[in-house]
């Protein structure tokens, strides 16, 4: 849950105290001028707890999503290293040239996914590197068992299937349509709060405030976690790479030692 709090950033919070104020004031200019078209009454609240109704409901929906979505590059990072640590492991044993050339390849694709995630490679070129592999599976088979082999094109499937499934999150738009439905929705009540007519007047303003602030905040949230891969943009809160740079500082010390 660390990682969801930390995407309730203070640039959002700002953004939304902001258009807060500015529907604020300009309820102000509206009372000063007396442009009040609509007057309370109980639809007000149907309205207001229908937004919020569809907000929470698109709210629980990315959160599910951005829940899965954070163990992904642990999970690369697990399988890329396994891959390493079975080639060790036949190297310590049996130092072929073409054990040494699998190391390789599995440190330039822990390097090539991690450029991906900033899309500065494309999903296609990582999945060729991903299935170049067959051909050292190949090569093992006069030097180890089959079982050895079978553990490494596990692996190999694992790193395919994730980095499908990550392709998929980052650019599929889920909910576009609601997404509409609770912007609209939004800029709706906004225009509706704007035009009644307020009575008593400051506590009317407080109310209005705190109404813009939940419905605004919920409607920036669910489009900030929307895509938790956005290393692109030049953003920090997204998921964290950790992993998959700590494999690549462990790769080079247990490289350092033969």
């Amino acid at each position: 849950m660390q990682t969801i709090f930390k995407k309730i950033k203070l640039t959002n919070i700002a953004f939304t105290i902001l258009i807060a104020f500015l529907i604020v004031i300009t309820k102000l200019v509206f009372e000063y001028f007396q442009i009040t078209f609509l007057t309370v009454n109980p639809l007000l609240t149907a309205i207001i707890s229908g937004n919020i109704f569809i907000l929470g409901f698109l709210l629980n929906a990315t959160l599910r999503d951005f829940k899965e979505s954070e163990k992904y590059p642990g999970d690369l990072s697990a399988s890329l290293e396994a891959i390493y640590d079975e080639c060790e492991i036949l190297y310590s044993q049996k130092p072929e040239k073409i054990v040494e050339e699998c190391i390789q390849h599995t440190i330039k694709l822990n390097n090539m996914i991690t450029l991906w995630f900033y899309k500065k490679a494309y999903t296609q070129e990582v999945l060729f590197e991903i299935s170049e592999l067959n051909k050292y599976w190949a090569a093992f088979e006069p030097l180890t068992q089959a079982n050895f082999i079978v553990r490494l094109k596990n692996e190999q499937n694992n790193l395919r299937r994730m980095m499908i499934r990550i392709n998929i999150l980052r650019d599929t738009p889920y909910y576009e349509t609601s997404y509409k439905i609770a912007r609209l929705s939004v800029i709706f009540l906004l225009m509706l709060l704007t035009l009644l007519s307020a009575n008593p007047f400051y506590e009317y303003m407080f109310f209005v405030f705190v109404i813009v602030f939940i419905n605004v905040f919920l409607v920036v949230l669910i489009k900030d976690l929307d895509d938790p891969f956005e290393y692109d943009t030049g953003k920090s809160d997204e998921i964290s790479l950790k992993p998959l740079y700590d494999l690549e500082e462990r790769v080079k010390r247990r490289r350092s030692k033969y």
